[in-house]
């Protein structure tokens, strides 16, 4: 076991990674979380509602609040040379985004990730994703997701598990708990109101909400949510791929069909997450 470990959590206020507004740390010796620092951060950019939704904070929160050149002393100290854990590399590329926007060294931590370290232990067929509020499920801990300390501190226990092998035993053969937040498919009929209305949008793989809450708010711009993708999409929104559900495929089997429909002439766009959110961010200005 790894003796001594931080774990880092990111939260921004909108599509950049870069624009941290706010930061947990975890800190964890010999299998137990001993302490933890968290900041609000003031990202000196504006918020995103889709990013105001996900965790909470607008710049009401941050008025006030430290800038990130102000508590960077703090992060360097914290962080350099130290053995970090994240969920994903999201926290790593934001916190690399952010120093390079105000030209600060970046602290070089060993960084691990923890969705890689379940993944690498997941049995062939298991289909239920590696998000950390799925694996915390999976373990039994229950955290309040999108905090940022809080997030930290899931991220350990996830590490923990890793490290103890337990995600050995995550439920293969394509089964799935039934209160898993990513169903398979989930579709909904636009808001005839939504400015939208007419649009036609498939999600594919793992994003940082659930499926369902995604779907609402594609529908509340008046989109339509369809399970497969056809000529009568728009858009393709596309996330973390799991191998084993592609069957080995970089990409899914949606996106596939998206690319092929957009190279012989059908206007269909394959976007991202964070594309995805300045679509919806577009309709509420």
């Amino acid at each position: 076991m790894t003796r001594e470990f931080l774990a880092v959590d990111i939260e921004t206020a909108n599509q950049s990674r870069g624009s941290i507004c706010q930061i947990g740390i975890a800190r964890y010796v010999d299998g137990k979380m001993t302490g933890g620092w968290s900041a609000l951060v003031d990202p000196e950019e504006g918020f995103q509602a889709i990013n105001t939704r996900i965790h909470g904070i607008s710049s009401v929160e941050v008025r006030g609040e430290k800038t990130f050149p102000q508590i960077y002393p703090v992060l360097y100290r914290l962080l350099h040379g130290k053995v970090c854990i994240s969920h994903s590399d999201f926290d790593v590329q934001a916190i690399e985004q952010a120093c390079r926007k105000h030209s600060l060294k970046t602290p070089q931590p060993k960084w691990i990730d923890s969705a890689a370290a379940a993944r690498s232990q997941a049995p062939a067929g298991y289909t239920g994703g590696f998000k950390l509020d799925t694996l915390c499920e999976f373990i039994g801990y229950k955290f309040k997701h999108h905090d940022a300390i809080e997030d930290a501190a899931a991220c350990g226990q996830v590490f923990l598990a890793a490290e103890s092998g337990l995600f050995s035993g995550l439920p293969s053969g394509g089964e799935t708990k039934k209160s898993n937040p990513y169903p398979k498919a989930v579709t909904r009929d636009g808001n005839p109101e939504g400015p939208l209305f007419g649009k036609a949008i498939v999600f594919t793989g793992k994003i940082s909400i659930s499926k369902t809450e995604a779907a609402d708010l594609a529908q509340s711009a008046g989109i339509s949510v369809k399970s497969s993708v056809s000529k009568k999409v728009d858009y393709v929104v596309v996330g973390e791929q799991d191998l084993v559900a592609t069957k080995g495929h970089a990409k899914s089997s949606k996106h596939r069909k998206a690319e092929e429909l957009a190279s012989t002439g059908h206007h269909i766009r394959i976007i991202d997450e964070y594309e995805f959110r300045e679509l919806i961010l577009a309709t509420e200005e």
